[in-house]
């Protein structure tokens, strides 16, 4: 999405002279000059927050300036990692996330908070002007997700989606052996994802929240709940679907990156699942069994552990002796061939339907991907 500005601080970001500025005193070795560099604040900062800020943090045109998290003991450990990448005391603290979007020498936002939290921040963060990095799912709901679409058009920010697997050369390849034809007509789509599993007892008495968390804060727009020990993300519906939420933007994806997705044909879903009885909060499915048809004569079968048939795992990969998690594929069924893919490898029904794969590999990670965008200004 084109910058229509003027002389902004993203224009400057992809027209500054590097040269001009290179030997600027006090620049870290390695860094970008200041002028090309992109400012990040990071909002959300747990488990895989840390994990993206990580990434963030590799890349030398780019300083992470501010972070918010209303625990504050995951935002001093994530302050800490910036301080001492950067060598300074210069990253900003922050409890609200409001706060750090109304600073205005903040180019992009690293969201990575809980899922509920999504959309409120996304939009906000548009309406800022910051581009943005967001940890998947993007929404709990296709309205909710409808309102970010709108939001990132109508401010023209660049949107990065945490949908790793597309810079993943395996996955990219698979996807294109499907819309190239090399699979001849795909017949059928089998999608395997990790389920949720997992103890559900009745849970503890409630306990205060410990200081160092903001328990109001972090629930926002969710439904209130006491302090159980944790915030309560688990497969609480109102916050999180569990695997649904995690695994489902990746593995589902693949139905859309190889050009399958066409309900305006038509579409029939049905499916089971089951649910645990054991009377703890948790009310999201623990394993589930889908199936959609669409008018094109195209099935998709999405399972979860507990659901998967034993055929698949001796189909795709017959040797016993190799341990692989299976926890997760995507397997594209064509009159003219298959192919098998997961984030530990590929396989395909002949070889020369993987031929060419590394000329699909990309150029660099979904972060830098990213980043590159932002001074593009075009689409990840």
């Amino acid at each position: 999405m084109m910058d229509t500005g003027g002389l902004t601080r993203r224009g400057v970001l992809k027209t500054a002279a590097v040269a001009a500025l290179a030997a600027k005193a006090g620049r870290r070795a390695g860094a970008a000059p200041a002028n090309d560099r992109i400012t990040l604040g990071a909002i959300g900062v747990g488990a895989q927050g840390t994990g993206d800020l990580r990434n963030f943090l590799r890349q030398n045109d780019t300083q992470v300036v501010a972070m918010c998290d209303v625990n504050q003991d995951n935002l001093a450990s994530a302050i800490h990692l910036a301080n001492e990448r950067y060598g300074n005391k210069d990253c900003k603290g922050y409890a609200d996330f409001r706060e750090l979007l109304e600073r205005p020498d903040i180019d992009a936002v690293l969201i990575a908070t809980p899922h509920h939290w999504h959309v409120p921040m996304g939009v906000a963060a548009a309406k800022a002007g910051k581009d943005m990095y967001m940890e998947k799912p993007m929404a709990m709901a296709m309205s909710w997700a409808w309102d970010l679409e709108a939001a990132v058009d109508r401010y023209g920010v660049v949107f990065q989606f945490g949908t790793q697997q597309h810079s993943d050369y395996r996955f990219r390849h698979a996807a294109e052996l499907a819309r190239s034809g090399r699979l001849g007509k795909i017949e059928k789509a089998q999608v395997l994802m990790p389920s949720n599993p997992g103890p559900n007892p009745p849970p503890p008495p409630p306990e205060p929240a410990p200081p160092f968390l903001d328990l109001d804060a972090w629930q926002g727009p969710a439904l209130a709940a006491p302090y159980l020990g944790r915030p309560n993300t688990g497969t609480r519906s109102d916050r999180s679907f569990g695997s649904l939420s995690e695994w489902g933007p990746h593995m589902l994806d693949m139905v859309g990156w190889a050009g399958l997705h066409k309900p305006e044909s038509g579409l029939r879903v049905e499916g089971l699942a089951t649910w645990s009885k054991e009377g703890g909060p948790e009310d999201c499915p623990q394993q589930w069994s889908v199936d959609f048809e669409y008018g094109t004569g195209l099935k998709v079968e999405v399972r979860s552990q507990g659901f998967m048939p034993g055929y698949w795992r001796t189909r795709y990969y017959p040797n016993p002796q190799v341990v692989r998690r299976f926890e997760h594929a995507n397997i594209l069924l064509g009159s003219e061939g298959w192919v098998y893919v997961d984030r530990e490898g590929i396989r395909a029904s002949s070889a020369r339907l993987l031929e060419g794969m590394d000329a699909a590999r990309p150029g660099g990670s979904h972060v830098r991907n990213f980043l590159d965008c932002v001074k593009s200004r075009e689409a990840p």
